[in-house]
């Protein structure tokens, strides 16, 4: 399936998208952020499902983050969805040389584990969602940013999979988008960015978008 997570409108504290799938409304995101604070609640509805993410739970939630094995690994910024009962979503940074790290996002959902690789080109940013070896979705963001909208484009397998990146992108605005206290910025705007990290060049797929049907 293919689900277009758009911005509509955004206040100082708030921000709301709308979801759809074709030409019918699939779901909703509204984020809500605190005065002097950067983070933000987010509440999430999508395909019949609901999602609460927040920075504060119940620190005991069995599901609330995974045990990290790898010592090289290091996890951070985590939100916790339904309070941590459903599971967590964080960024993780994986150390590759002496001074040298690569990055990727996780998400625990409920018995799911999914990792979020992103590659950045000049115009566009493409983002694989891998459940253990298999890609099962993919998110497409522009460069291009106009009155300080943003538009996500997610191709996924299944609904699960949907779910997932669509949580995923709803995290990226909130690390890289969502500017609580701060008025709009009117008119045209470009992230040109390039990725030269090669690490997880290996789990982008050129193909993918292309095999997945509305």
């Amino acid at each position: 399936m293919i689900l277009e997570l758009e911005q509509i409108n955004r206040e100082l504290y708030e921000a709301n998208f709308r979801i759809r799938r074709g030409d019918d409304m699939a779901g909703a995101v509204h984020v809500q952020g605190r005065p002097g604070q950067m983070d933000a609640e987010v509440q999430v509805s999508v395909l019949g499902a609901g999602f609460f993410l927040s920075r504060e739970g119940n620190p005991a939630a069995p599901a609330q983050t995974k045990r990290r094995q790898d010592k090289k690994e290091t996890a951070y910024h985590t939100y916790l969805i339904d309070g941590g009962r459903l599971g967590s979503i964080c960024q993780v940074e994986r150390k590759t040389g002496m001074f040298s790290t690569a990055g990727y996002h996780e998400l625990l959902l409920e018995n799911d584990v999914f990792q979020m690789y992103s590659k950045s080109f000049k115009t566009e940013g493409k983002s694989s969602i891998y459940c253990g070896d298999r890609q099962i979705a993919q998110v497409d963001t522009s460069a291009e940013i106009v009155d300080d909208m943003h538009h996500y484009r997610i191709y996924a397998a299944y609904v699960r999979g949907a779910e997932a990146a669509l949580l995923f992108s709803v995290y990226q605005y909130i690390l890289t988008g969502f500017k609580p206290g701060q008025k709009m910025t009117k008119g045209y705007h470009k992230q040109v960015s390039i990725s030269f990290d090669r690490t997880f060049d290996d789990r982008y797929d050129p193909g993918f978008a292309g095999r997945i049907e509305p």
